[in-house]
């Protein structure tokens, strides 16, 4: 009997416990990849239709074919999620117990087992989860109709003042979460608001001018509660698509990685990120202080200028309601006063950042590409303006001394809503017509939009008008945000590579033999990204190159490069150790010399998620750090001291080595990590997510005392 008239077989029982009495007592089936999908899919509509027994029988059935495919199936599309199903988790769980019955009999590996483990633990939430979704259901309809505006102005408000999250705080106020977090807890509720009856302009025009009294928690409380949301459905791709499993233990579950080094590298990376920032900052003043030039922030420029003019931009309007709007003069006067009174300290960064993300080499960053049309400098443009128009916003709130109606002014105001002609003048007043155009094509988040994300897509869009929060626009990653949301960087948009260009490029200037890109026969034609020689040493590198991921979605692409990169060395690694296999690849490479004992794998990256981890037996390392290993062999502490971790003065191959092998400056890093575990409640259960962060001190002192200091140094 097949699988499709297995699962038909197995339907016909009267219970679920015959359903898995009869599974149990048929021999395996064989495998058949089509009859596979067909099944799942199968799977899929019976838990969305919640038919408990019907899903039971397709998944009994579908365990007695080839369990472990099945189990990759299903977690690839993410079937068992429970959120998937309005957070119903009852199908689910009886599905997945099934499962677990049926695993020894469908020879289901242990990561598997532990998978629908974790799926188990993960579902006692998600009873307490939809009826938080309930709640918010409830609290939606009886404030529809100012919900969205109202919530966007906390959300513009929380990005305008830009403060760190400060998790010592309860989870229960806006203080603990970031405001990566919180704009994803209100794109969430604009999802919701969508589902239940769409979003129309009339829910543009009024806000709750109640907003800033203490008394008046609902809004906070619904962005809190959305976000929690949001992380439970993290904790459900975390255990899809990375190497995490979830526990229970009594009303507490906990998300942590099976492996303690894939959290410690993916936090070590986003440390890294946020330091990296700070320091490239840091540098850009220092160096305009040294050229005898004060480099301003936006802010800085706008509260010298305010009262010169600029706070002229804003002006009151009283009807239909009092309200203040913002109304650039359209002259060119004002226009080269806003755009051209030099380069801020935001922007050298944001250009800075850019270039050295895209790995560019020219002399001009401003003018690397984003799109087809739009580069860096025309981002920054308007990203110049939406911060110019949210900071004297902000400053005219502050000229009314009456507090009740300076919070009536920025509930009404903060928000500018246009129609479509108004807002393509404003962004034609910084870009050309064709540019101005598609600025707006990539940023408006309209009603055909699948993906809800504010800071992807922050012109938020409802029968041809928009609702702007500016300091969501002018501070979100817009270039990264743009490219990843379309797709912009792809295996077939990056064959010339930059980051693995300049890769090879830093392994010629030290000294070794480099050859990159070469398709030859290996157990199959196969491209191979680096061949490099030195010293009797052989060194492949696989380079994947892709934006530092801002979500688990976004990591989840991350981790599956690295798995096709860890497939690609193993074949590699095992052709090379081969007899003959050597001597065909110097023929090959035109190298003279003879097999070599020594062969090392590397897989780079372009960002800094699951820097310092191994997969399998390729250590994953950045491509900057890789590169300023072979250049200078220097780094900086989080002090700002720099110091030197190659072995000698000058370098040598077994630096690259000690780097790859972890015994370097990876090791120091690692270990000044320290365990940390994020927690916060849905309804009677806790959900916890196992970490690490650093303590910045500490650091300092493991590397002091591994590493010497060379004073003023590279980045």
């Amino acid at each position: 009997m097949d699988l499709l008239a297995t699962i038909q077989d197995l339907k016909k029982e009267a219970t679920i416990a015959a359903v898995v009495g009869a599974a149990l007592a048929k021999s395996p089936l064989p495998e058949d990849s089509k009859a596979l999908e067909t099944g799942i899919s199968m799977l899929r509509e019976e838990l969305a239709n919640n038919r408990p027994k019907e899903a039971v029988a397709t998944m009994a059935a579908l365990m007695l074919s080839d369990a472990d495919s099945v189990i990759a199936g299903l977690r690839r599309g993410g079937a068992l999620r429970a959120s998937r199903y309005d957070y119903r988790a009852a199908t689910v769980r009886k599905v997945v117990t099934a499962a677990l019955v049926l695993s020894p009999h469908g020879g289901l590996s242990a990561t598997a087992h532990r998978y629908l483990e974790s799926v188990l633990a993960l579902t006692t939430i998600a009873p307490y989860a939809r009826q938080l979704r309930r709640s918010i259901s409830a609290r939606i309809q009886s404030r529809r109709l100012r919900l969205l505006k109202t919530l966007l102005v906390v959300v513009n408000l929380r990005f305008s003042l830009g403060r760190a999250a400060d998790r010592e705080s309860s989870p229960e106020s806006l203080d603990y979460w970031t405001i990566e977090e919180i704009a994803e807890g209100y794109s969430l509720l604009t999802s919701f608001v969508r589902e239940e009856g769409g979003i129309s302009p009339y829910m543009w025009r009024l806000t709750d001018e109640h907003i800033a009294s203490p008394y008046q928690n609902v809004y906070q409380s619904l962005l809190v509660d959305a976000m929690k949301l949001k992380q439970f459905a993290d904790a459900e791709v975390m255990i899809d698509g990375l190497p995490y499993v979830a526990t229970v233990q009594g009303n507490k579950v906990s998300i942590a990685a099976e492996d303690a080094a894939v959290e410690k590298s993916i936090r070590l990376g986003y440390i890294q990120t946020d330091v990296q920032s700070i320091l490239r900052t840091m540098e850009l003043r220092r160096e305009g202080e040294e050229q005898g030039l004060r480099i301003r922030t936006i802010e800085e420029f706008v509260r010298q200028e305010f009262d010169a003019g600029l706070g002229n931009f804003v002006g009151i309007r009283e009807e239909p309601i009092e309200r203040l709007v913002f109304a650039i003069p359209p002259d060119p006067a004002t226009r080269d006063y806003l755009l051209h009174s030099g380069r801020f300290l935001e922007e050298m960064a944001m250009i800075n950042s850019a270039g050295i993300d895209g790995f560019y080499a020219g002399d001009n960053v401003e003018e690397l590409a984003v799109t087809e049309r739009l580069t860096v400098l025309d981002i920054a443009k308007v990203q110049r303006l939406f911060m110019i128009i949210d900071l004297v916003f902000r400053m005219k709130f502050e000229t009314f001394p009456d507090g009740e109606r300076r919070h009536g002014l920025i509930a009404r105001s903060a928000i500018p809503v246009m129609k479509r002609e108004q807002l393509l003048t404003t962004l034609k007043f910084v870009l050309p017509d064709d540019r101005a155009e598609e600025v707006l094509d990539f940023l408006t988040l309209s009603d055909k939009e699948n993906f809800v994300d504010l800071q992807y897509r922050p012109f938020v869009e409802s029968d041809g008008w928009y609702a702007i929060a500016p300091a969501v626009v002018g501070k979100s990653n817009l270039i990264r945000n743009i490219v990843t949301a379309n797709r912009l960087r792809t295996a077939e948009t990056t064959r010339d590579d930059p980051m693995q260009r300049a890769v090879s490029e830093a392994l010629q200037e030290a000294g070794f033999e480099v050859r990159a890109n070469i398709t030859m026969n290996i157990d199959g034609r196969r491209e191979t990204d680096i061949f490099c020689r030195r010293d009797d040493q052989i060194f492949v590198f696989e380079c994947k190159n892709s934006y530092h991921p801002c979500s688990p979605h976004e990591l989840r692409t991350t981790y599956e490069h690295l798995i096709k990169a860890q497939r690609q060395l193993d074949i590699r690694r095992a052709w090379l150790q081969r007899p003959g296999n050597q001597e065909e690849l110097h023929r090959a490479l035109g190298w003279r010399q003879g097999p070599v004992d020594k062969i090392h794998t590397g897989i780079i990256t372009a960002n800094r998620a699951l820097t310092g981890y191994r997969m399998g037996a390729h250590p994953v390392r950045q491509a900057h750090e890789f590169i300023n290993l072979l250049r200078t062999g220097v780094a900086r502490r989080n002090d700002g001291a720099s110091i030197r971790f190659w072995r000698a003065p000058v370098f040598q191959t077994d630096d690259l080595v000690d780097y790859l092998e972890g015994e370097s400056i990876v090791r120091a890093q690692m270990e000044a990590l320290q365990p940390v575990t994020w927690k916060f409640q849905i309804g009677g259960s806790e959900l916890a997510f196992e970490s690490y962060m650093m303590d910045m001190r500490d650091s300092v002192r493991i590397l002091a005392e591994m590493f010497p200091s060379q004073g003023e140094g590279a980045d």
